[in-house]
């Protein structure tokens, strides 16, 4: 049995609690830990950042990181991955040329695929998961969402460029699953992790945001910042995926939809509003 410990949202950009006094602890329950994006500013606290990471490396067998749309604030999507993608590498020779054997083992995931060597019947998917954000929306999610500000949010970032993102990472999912799910017998279980939610589903969504004050039904404008309907997609309907876990709501859930998946978020949310049952030892069993 493969056992994953699950963290997003964890926002330790403010107050900064990366390192030293005051860090944000985390007690190990799982040998995978995957964390889900919106963990900081990978870019502006690069240092902080990846001494996170790092510390984590040393508590864990294989940490998996999904970026989220915070990882590259105060910077580009580029910038970020490049950071991202260096400290993986360091991270895989220390490991080769010390004999670093008490350092675990690093993957970011942006569209690739992880199979632990432990586990190889289980394919682990990750990318952020970009969500649709349709015409009708696109002046309002501009307006009212950080990511699209330059001066607090990502530099040259548009809902063009966050819709572009989405398509490929939508893309890459159902041909990944397809490829896995008819050309790999050996596969029997797929994991996928994003940032942004693939359900529209009740369940995964705070209804302060759906209902108002007297539980009445309102309109949510901003939903499509947070989630796409992935529901009548290959990569959602297969039975192969056994469980999909997310971050980006500042909602927990844990429910089952069709053909058995289990779809799970671990979020802290912010600082100033933690996530009502956040539990920093989640564990996915598989």
């Amino acid at each position: 049995m493969m056992k994953i410990q699950i963290l997003s949202d964890l926002h330790l950009e403010s107050p900064k609690s990366y390192t030293g006094d005051g860090a944000f602890d985390i007690t190990p329950k799982a040998p995978y830990f995957a964390l889900l994006g919106d963990i900081g500013y990978a870019v502006q606290h690069k240092n902080e950042y990846l001494a996170f990471l790092e510390a984590q490396l040393y508590r864990f067998k294989v940490v998996l990181l999904v970026p989220g749309n915070h990882e590259c604030y105060k910077s580009t999507w580029p910038e970020t991955i490049a950071v991202l993608r260096e400290f993986e590498e360091d991270v895989r020779v220390r490991r080769e040329k010390q004999a670093q054997a008490q350092l675990g083992e690093f993957i970011l995931l942006n569209r690739n695929t992880y199979i632990p060597a432990s586990h190889p019947e289980i394919a682990i998917l990750g990318c952020p998961l970009f969500s649709n954000i349709p015409p009708s929306s696109s002046d309002e999610v501009t307006y009212r969402l950080s990511d699209f500000n330059p001066e607090i949010g990502t530099s040259n970032w548009t809902v063009s460029a966050h819709n572009s993102a989405h398509k490929q990472d939508l893309f890459w999912l159902n041909y990944t699953v397809s490829a896995l799910e008819h050309a790999n017998n050996r596969i029997k279980k797929i994991v996928i992790l994003t940032h942004w939610a693939p359900t529209r589903d009740k369940r995964a969504v705070d209804p302060a945001h759906y209902r108002d004050e007297k539980g009445r039904e309102k309109e949510n404008i901003l939903e499509s910042a947070f989630s796409t309907d992935l529901s009548g997609q290959a990569c959602f309907k297969t039975g192969k995926v056994k469980v999909w876990a997310f971050g980006h709501t500042h909602w927990n859930c844990d429910f089952v939809v069709e053909k058995g998946l289990k779809t799970t978020a671990v979020t802290r949310g912010s600082f100033s509003r933690l996530a009502a049952g956040f539990d920093v030892g989640k564990v996915v069993e598989l």
